[in-house]
């Protein structure tokens, strides 16, 4: 009976010492596991700061590409000007009727048809074209993305973070209240 007693203590040790292990066991992979997915989280997060990269570039691209093609809409506007005036005195050439049309009604009308048809806008056509003190604003990228190039900034180099106050809100500015109405 002495022997079956202490068979029934060493089984009993066993199994606590088989339960420290698999709570040990447990503990480690809870660990490895959030460690696994801080790493695809920070990986993920690496690829966001990749594609915000590629907006910048991307972005920068389109504004230049767009200041060119004005280069060519102002030929237009002054082609058309210039033909106005030729046409007045031109054999077998109606005269412009200035009733009919205006003088960069037909570049604009391009213009507008053109950025329809090669870029996927919108379906809601804009309200009103900004003021030039706006559109210069809204054609600057770096105000645009301003909250995206600010993420990717701050998880780069986090001491941009501290020197923020640490919970990344600021203050807005006078004038970006005004832009919120």
């Amino acid at each position: 009976m002495v022997e079956q007693a202490r068979e029934i203590v060493e089984i009993r040790e066993k199994f606590r010492l088989k339960l420290l292990a698999l709570e040990e066991a447990k503990s480690r992979l809870a660990v490895e596991t959030e460690l696994a997915d801080k790493a695809y989280k920070d990986a993920e997060r690496d690829k966001c700061c990749e594609l915000t990269d590629q907006i910048e570039k991307t972005s920068k691209t389109l504004v230049l590409s767009i200041k060119r093609a004005s280069k060519h809409y102002d030929q237009l506007l002054e082609l058309e000007r210039a033909l106005r005036t030729a046409s007045e005195n031109a054999t077998d050439w109606p005269r412009p009727d200035p009733t009919r049309s205006q003088i960069g009604e037909k570049p604009y009308t391009l213009l507008i048809g053109s950025l329809a048809s090669h870029y996927a806008l919108p379906k809601l056509p804009p309200e009103a074209w900004p003021k030039p003190d706006k559109a210069a604003e809204y054609a600057d990228a770096s105000l645009i993305y301003q909250d995206l190039f600010h993420l990717r900034d701050v998880w780069r180099n986090p001491e941009l973070n501290k020197l923020e106050g640490g919970d990344g809100w600021r203050e807005a500015s006078t004038e970006e209240m005004d832009n919120v109405a």
